[in-house]
């Protein structure tokens, strides 16, 4: 995924914008404000995620609290990247949910499912 995204145009960004980031016909103005904000900081875009690992906490680490991975059944964080994230956590409480229909920003896309799946957590 990553690759396809460094070798695309213009027209390929809305494609996957649309496709995995938001999928809305226009940009959210909270998402479009948010992200006019991100500037050149080492945090933003491909360079900032390319080499990432997630690591677990030590064994001496306090226990963590329950968690909630969530990710839209068209999000750029696909099953692949998020199959073992709950490896990461120091306890069993952990639930996984694919949120139907939606990419990233699920928040903005679905929000009365969104919410449901947050109030059942």
């Amino acid at each position: 995924l990553l690759s396809e995204l460094a070798s695309s145009s213009a027209d390929d960004d809305e494609s996957f914008r649309v496709t995995h980031q938001c999928r809305t016909e226009d940009i959210p103005e909270p998402l479009a404000r948010a992200y006019s904000k991100t500037g050149s900081t080492p945090w933003f875009g491909l360079d900032a995620i390319k080499e990432y690992k997630l690591t677990a906490p030590s064994k001496s680490a306090a226990r963590m609290v329950s968690a909630l991975i969530l990710h839209g059944e068209h999000d750029f964080c696909t099953k692949e990247c998020v199959k073992n994230f709950d490896t990461l956590f120091n306890h069993k409480f952990v639930r996984k949910k694919v949120l139907d229909g939606c990419s990233h920003h699920a928040l903005l896309e679905r929000g009365s499912t969104y919410g449901e799946t947050m109030d059942s957590f």
